[in-house]
């Protein structure tokens, strides 16, 4: 059984009684994507449920794995922005919906 959310996937051999970890593969539901002018690039994303990302756009060692990838800040709904000029610098914001009444 597969059991799948905002935050990733969790697998099941045994009928539910034992599940792995809900990191156990990369998957993710991105709001915005953009990428910086670094080599590789790097792509930028806030991701639903799991906080912010930058990820090598490829990788060395056959396969992007976990050390090609950190957390830039921000949060779930704002936006990333690399610096154009300094693919090390990165802006990164938190939106929250206001509702009056």
């Amino acid at each position: 059984m597969i059991a799948s959310n905002d935050g990733g996937v969790t697998v099941t051999l045994d009928g539910g009684k034992n599940w792995t970890p809900q990191d156990n593969q990369p998957t993710a539901q991105f709001y915005h994507v953009i990428t910086d002018s670094a080599t590789p690039y790097r792509v930028y994303g806030p991701q639903q449920d799991s906080g912010t990302v930058a990820i090598a756009s490829r990788s060395d060692d056959g396969s992007i794995s976990r050390s090609d990838w950190y957390d830039v800040g921000g949060g779930e709904a704002g936006y990333i922005a690399p610096d154009p000029r300094d693919p090390n610098i990165v802006f990164a914001a938190d939106i929250r919906e206001h509702h009056t009444l």
